[in-house]
Parts: C-alpha cells; structure tokens; sequence
C-alpha cells in the first residue's frame, strides 16, 4: 500500500527544520506525525495572525509564505499544544458534551409531542422520572404520534444509559487526578465540571496570572483606548466557550451556597442586574481556581459535610464500593440522624461565618465615603 504524501513529507524531515501550520481540525495529528524525526512544528493561533485575514488576495500559496516569514521572524503567534491526557480529558469531556446535548434534543421533542397534541401535563412535575416515564407510556394520542413517542422514549433510554457509562468512566479519571479533586471542593464544581474545567486549563503554569486564565475564559471586558479615551464593554467571548458555559453554571450554584462567593454575588447584585452579577462571580471563580492549582491547595470556605458527601458519590460512581452504614455488629451505636442534623447545621454556620468574616474584610478594604 502506497505511503501518503504526509508520511513520505513527515519522514524527509530532520531536527533542524521548522514547520508551522494553521490551526484546524486535523492540526493536532498532523503536527503528531511530523514530529516524529524531531523537527520543530508550530500551530499557528488564528486569531492573532491578522496579516492572512486582512489581505486582499488571499490563496493557500500567499497564507503558506506570509506564515513561513512569520516563523521565520520568530514572530508567530502559537496555540498551545496539550499532553496526550489532557487530550484524552478534552475528548471524553465533548463526547460526553454531546451526548448530553442529544439527550436534551430528544427531550424538546418529547414536549413539542405533547404541545401540538393539547395535552397537559401540570400534575406531573417531571416527565422523564418514575411516574413521568409512566404518564408518557399511557396518554392518549393518535396513532403516529403514539409511535414516534415510543421511539422517542426508547432512543432516550439507550442514551441515558450511554450517559451512565461515559460519567463512570469520567469519576474514574477524576478519581486519580489529585488537581480535579481540588477542583470539587468548591461549592457548584462536581466531578464532570472539575475533568471540565482540567481539561481546558491543562497546565496552570502556562497562565502566570490570573487574569491571564479569566482571558482564556472569555471572561475579561472588552476595553478600546486611545490616549486619553478609554471604553469598555461586555466580555469578549474569545476561549474555549464550553469551559466558559461550564465555569458560568458552577458560578450559579455557588451563588446559592453560603459562603465568600454569595456575598460578593450579593455585593454585586446591589448596583447592576444579576446576569452581569453571575458572570463577575465566575470571573472570581477563575482567580480563585488559578490560586487553588498553583498553590496546591483547596478551597478554604469548602463546606466539609457537602465535600464529604461530593467525594462519597464520586467513589460510588467511579468502583461500586459504597461504605457500610448503619450499626456495627458489637459496636455501641452513637450518633444517628440527630448527629448528622447537627453535622449539617455546624457545616451551614461555618459558611456563614467565613461569610461575615468576607463582608468585614470588604468593608475594611472599602473607604467611608464609598460606604455612605
């Protein structure tokens, strides 16, 4: 079987040659391939290389030779390239992105059946649990909009299915993987949105600030200025946008829970609208997530309880071994359910807490004229 041009191009190289390519979907194997006698390949970042865009005439032969003097100026702007598992995180994180999203088409679907039929469905709060499941199997419809629902139903049991088997093998990765781990400590953040959020830092070494990791998140204001006049507007959106959406979702729930994070989504929420309030909040998620990584350290106001009970799913999920509960043969039993209610209510009163130690630094850090 004859090689293909790649392989016969890949083997004429040598360690003292330069490649740069154009970031697509087959860069990554590509530049794989043509490493492998050691020559130095680079990924262009598209988004920075605006000598291409901006051209006039713009064909395949112009765009190689505008890149290989860039390269050759030291001047090209490059995409990092992650290690084989934090590709192996990336991959498993979109299928299972895509999986969900099927699972959500099929849904709507699911609905619309119901919408045009005239059927309500008020007294059933969820229509894909038990009882759900169960109302959407009897309803009375016509005949072809009575098959398309079966299919509908059994299309969305195998993909739930599918969905178990792909989270299984996302806590086993997370379980080994002592910074996703980290990660889950912070309140809104479980197993699929620690690998997540893993997956598309990769390396905090690569951000030497914080801010640089907000950037990378889409989740820095647009700013324009020339000399003295200075305008900012919403956030730019340029990154990865499923870590952005991600990352906004965790933002969501950890406004909720007691602790530093609610109170300075509070803070915020006084003086503008709670969208904006949100994303500032996972704007402070990325800083706090940048500090956590580099510091090796978690989450100081983590809810230890809430933890516990995080890390105890994610076991469940990822081996089957549950801990045994209840009362041990020949052992006095102590505590009960009146221990875990007091467990749980020591657990809110600490978030409170770091909570009003939180509101007190801002005020000390708040001059008095702000304050009035």
């Amino acid at each position: 079987m004859p090689e293909s041009s790649e392989c016969v191009f890949a083997k004429s190289l040598s360690k003292k040659d330069r490649v740069v390519l154009e970031s697509t979907t087959h860069s990554a194997p590509i530049a794989t391939l043509l490493r492998q006698n050691g020559a130095h390949v680079t990924i262009s970042n598209p988004f920075k290389t605006k000598m291409i865009a901006g051209s006039k005439v713009k064909t395949d032969k112009i765009d190689a030779e505008t890149l290989a003097r860039l390269l050759a100026s030291d001047y090209i702007p490059s995409v990092w390239q992650p290690s084989l598992e934090i590709e192996e995180f990336r991959k498993i994180v979109s299928f299972a992105n895509a999986v969900i999203c099927q699972r959500t088409a099929i849904k709507n679907r699911v609905h619309s059946i119901l919408h045009r039929n005239l059927v309500s469905y008020s007294e059933v709060p969820d229509l894909f649990n038990g009882k759900g499941t169960k109302f959407l199997k009897t309803v009375s419809l016509p005949e072809p909009e009575r098959f398309q629902l079966n299919i509908e139903l059994q299309i969305l049991e195998e993909t739930e299915n599918k969905l178990k088997t792909i989270k299984q093998r996302i806590a086993g990765k997370v379980i080994v993987d002592e910074d996703s781990k980290r990660l889950m400590t912070i309140p809104g953040i479980d197993f699929y949105t620690a690998l997540a959020l893993k997956a598309a830092i990769g390396e905090i070494s690569r951000f030497y600030n914080p801010k640089k990791l907000a950037s990378y998140f889409g989740l820095n204001p647009r700013i324009y200025q020339s000399a003295k006049t200075c305008h900012t507007g919403p956030i730019t959106k340029r990154g990865r946008s499923h870590a952005r959406w991600v990352i906004i979702h965790a933002a969501q729930h950890a406004a909720t829970t007691p602790g530093p994070l609610r109170s300075f989504f509070r803070r915020i929420k006084r003086r503008t609208v709670r969208n904006k309030a949100i994303v500032a909040v996972a704007s402070k998620l990325t800083r706090v997530i940048w500090n956590m990584l580099t510091k090796k350290e978690d989450y100081r106001f983590a809810h230890p309880l809430r933890t516990k009970e995080k890390f105890s799913k994610l076991r469940i999920i990822a081996t089957g071994v549950r801990q045994q509960s209840g009362r041990i043969k020949g052992v006095p039993f102590k505590g009960g359910r009146k221990a875990y209610k007091k467990a749980r209510r020591d657990d809110h009163n600490n978030a409170l807490l770091g909570e009003k130690h939180y509101e007190k630094y801002i005020k000390k850090r708040t001059p008095k004229a702000s304050i009035a």
